[in-house]
């Protein structure tokens, strides 16, 4: 069994820098952007995003958060911020192009992925395109993608309280946009073709 791992296309998803992105999707509030991309389903863990983000904004106070996506959970996670009374600080976009993801992702000061699995994470390799900081559980490409520390933050519980200071901890990091980037550009579709022909070669 060969390893290779989901392509991300770098043509779409890369960096263009905050003000811009936030100037086409008219965001100018103040504080942290916090993004979550992907479906709204319980494996993919929206829950530990927002009750994390609900104690991140204890000491983020101006901080919002955009769920970019859409799915079966959708109305419990709308019940859940109503109940939190934080509707004004929280979006769930719905489903919208790729184009439109890749600007709410250059939006961001931090990405977050909160899956409780993954075959490899496709949220994480397109932030990581876009230079992005990330903190994340220990999913599947998270230890690939992710550098500790630099990049962005792999938490290890899946606490709240503890996801929330890792937020804390990555949306301070210094930016590794260069770094991040590179890490993508592995995994980019232009290299599709040279790759899995060096996977198929010794098995010729």
């Amino acid at each position: 069994i060969l390893k290779f791992p989901t392509r991300v296309d770098t043509s779409i998803f890369f960096p263009i820098g905050i003000p811009q992105a936030r100037d086409t999707l008219a965001i100018s509030e103040p504080g942290p952007c916090i993004v979550n991309c992907g479906r709204v389903s319980y494996l993919k863990g929206w829950d530990l995003i927002l009750d994390s983000f609900k104690a991140f904004l204890r000491t983020h106070p101006t901080a919002r958060l955009y769920f970019v996506g859409d799915g079966e959970d959708r109305p419990f996670l709308e019940s859940r911020i109503r109940d939190y009374g934080i509707g004004h600080q929280v979006k769930i976009t719905g489903f919208i192009p790729e184009g439109s993801v890749m600007q709410y992702l250059n939006a961001a000061d931090l990405v977050v992925v909160g899956s409780r699995t993954e075959g490899w994470s496709t949220a994480i390799v397109e932030a990581v395109a876009c230079g992005k900081r990330v903190a994340t559980t220990n999913v599947s490409g998270a230890q690939d993608l992710i550098v500790d520390g630099v990049t962005g933050v792999i938490c290890m519980s899946w606490n709240p309280e503890c996801f929330a200071e890792a937020m804390a901890v990555a949306v301070r990091l210094p930016s590794a946009e260069q770094r991040a980037v590179e890490i993508a550009r592995k995994y980019s579709v232009a290299s599709l073709a040279t790759d899995l022909g060096a996977l198929w070669k010794p098995l010729r």
